[in-house]
């Protein structure tokens, strides 16, 4: 190999070595004189360098692979312009002995294909490393041979350079939370994707949004932190789910869905009157008046008919109210009827809620004629014996015979018939 040319000595003489003097491609000649000039040269054993690529994995379509390469030595073919591979093919070069060349490999945008390995062989099938003044970094996709020696024999000299790409299928999975009803927030939810590359986070926190995943099923769960919430069905724009088991393909860009329902319900106050007819003057809608009270704090009045129940509010799943009807007056056809206390169905005018349910409650309002009784009773007498007059001897002994002071008069027998 020409290394160029170098400058003679005084004597006109070429030293062994160009010394100092880097040799170099120029040589000038004196017009009219003769010129000396030493021309260097470098016995070198040539090798060749096989780049070679090959890929793993099953690809949508077959992908290129662009290649540069840089020599220390001018007019050398590892200094010629960029090359493409695909898998299975390879480009085989010379490679002196003392070239420093370096490959760098472009690697795909996108994260399913990386650079798995980058190992360079001689023809032996010998690793080479450091030592044999040959680098590899698969990260950045560069590897190189410095000063290249000679072979440590000839079956040695070849030396091949593969680079292996793998291919792996991934889709984007986004987890999203929403809530209706109660006080809840995004932050007392934690969403998760188990499969072959998990994810769990918060609804619209980067650890679950737009996260780089695996192909492969994934099962989808939630967990809180708070009480009352009934989850809904997972949905999904993309993929194919069954239940909460997503399975993703390759490319493709799933977001998936809960909604968390606060668990309500509800409860109704229907109105009955029970009473001698006639008796209520009112009608169907003549309000009865009230108030309830739940276990959690809710309260509130309420007014109902008995044409028009009364409906509650949402109230949380689990929660007992109890009602309370104020005292009716009045809407009677007279005094003589009166109100009964109210009674409730069920007993004590307590419920309970149910999720998604509306409870009943019946209050009775019985009204009565207070009424008073006539008595009447017979006294039969018996009837005194008639008198008659006395005889004229019945005068005379009356005046001869005067009756003692103190003595009781004498009764007179009857007189004899006729």
């Amino acid at each position: 190999m020409i290394n160029g040319f170098g400058a003679p000595t005084p004597a006109g003489a070429c030293p062994a070595t160009p010394g100092a003097t880097t040799p170099n491609s120029n040589f000038f000649t004196e017009e009219r004189a003769t010129t000396t000039g030493c021309i260097y040269a470098t016995l070198s054993q040539i090798r060749t360098l096989t780049v070679a690529k090959t890929v793993v994995g099953t690809p949508p379509a077959s992908q290129a692979f662009g290649f540069n390469s840089t020599s220390s030595l001018t007019g050398s073919p590892w200094a010629a312009p960029a090359f493409n591979l695909a898998t299975g093919q390879s480009v085989t070069r010379d490679l002196l002995q003392g070239e420093t060349v370096s490959v760098t490999e472009t690697i795909p945008a996108g994260d399913q294909w990386a650079l798995t390995s980058l190992v360079c062989t001689d023809g032996t099938g010998r690793t080479l490393g450091t030592a044999d003044g040959v680098t590899t970094n698969p990260t950045s996709g560069l590897v190189t041979l410095a000063n290249t020696p000679a072979p440590a024999t000839a079956a040695a000299g070849p030396i091949t350079c593969r680079y292996t790409n793998t291919y792996t299928p991934r889709a984007t999975l986004t987890l999203v939370k929403t809530i209706t009803g109660g006080t809840a927030t995004l932050e007392n939810f934690t969403l998760s994707a188990g499969g072959g590359t998990p994810i769990s986070g918060i609804s619209g926190t980067a650890a679950v949004t737009n996260r780089r995943v695996a192909v492969g099923t994934y099962t989808l769960t939630e967990s809180t932190t708070v009480a009352g919430y009934v989850p809904g069905n997972w949905s999904c724009t993309s993929g194919t789910l069954n239940g909460n088991q997503l399975i993703l393909s390759d490319g493709q860009n799933a977001t998936c869905t809960i909604n968390n329902r606060y668990a309500t319900g509800n409860f109704r106050i229907s109105k009955v009157i029970s009473g001698p007819a006639g008796g209520f003057t009112g009608n169907a809608a003549t309000a009865f008046t009230g108030t309830y009270v739940c276990a959690n704090g809710t309260s509130g009045s309420f007014s109902v008919s008995t044409g028009t129940p009364w409906i509650s509010p949402q109230i949380p799943a689990g929660v007992t109210c109890t009602v309370t009807e104020n005292q009716p007056t009045g809407n009677l056809a007279d005094a003589s009827y009166v109100w009964a206390a109210p009674a409730y169905t069920p007993t004590n005018g307590q419920v309970t809620m149910a999720d998604g349910a509306t409870q009943s409650v019946t209050i009775t309002n019985t009204f009565t004629r207070r009424v008073g009784s006539v008595q009447i009773g017979k006294l039969v007498a018996p009837r005194p014996a008639p008198t008659r007059p006395a005889t004229p001897a019945e005068r005379l002994a009356s005046s001869r015979s005067p009756t003692p002071a103190g003595s009781a008069p004498t009764s007179l027998p009857p007189a004899p018939s006729t």
